[in-house]
């Protein structure tokens, strides 16, 4: 469990083509405190974060989706100014892909599906700087 901080709610970009593990996700992080944003793949998501609207401050990303996967997201989500300001963690079942290509899609973290929502909890903690 977080620490209470006296700060506006951190927005995060849940970025999943399953409905369930989004929904999951997205209930989870709410009852944290974070505001949440749902995508249900790449170019959704992309064309939310090049309205400018509600920014979040982190995208949860899955690799593996129909339309544009997390790949092809992370290589068009590279060119926009925005791609330096907004940490990305990727989620996989694929362990090896993960380790593998976190560098290809600029992650600052990775998490493995199914998720451990502590590990999830982690990863995030650590990008914000927050206690778990």
């Amino acid at each position: 469990m977080f620490t209470e901080q006296k700060v506006q709610p951190r927005r995060i970009l849940i970025v999943e083509d399953h409905e369930d593990i989004r929904l999951m996700i997205s209930r989870l992080l709410k009852k944290k405190g974070f505001e949440v944003i749902n995508a249900e793949n790449g170019r959704i998501a992309l064309d939310m974060l090049a309205q400018k609207k509600e920014l979040p401050d982190l995208i949860l990303l899955d690799l593996m989706m129909p339309v544009m996967d997390g790949y092809e997201f992370a290589q068009e989500f590279k060119k926009l100014e925005l791609a330096d300001k907004i940490p990305v963690v990727a989620m996989s079942a694929d362990v090896h892909a993960l380790r593998e290509q976190r560098d290809r899609i600029s992650a600052q973290g990775y998490v493995t599906k199914p998720i451990d929502i502590q590990s999830l909890m982690e990863v995030i903690g650590k990008i914000f700087g927050l206690t778990v």
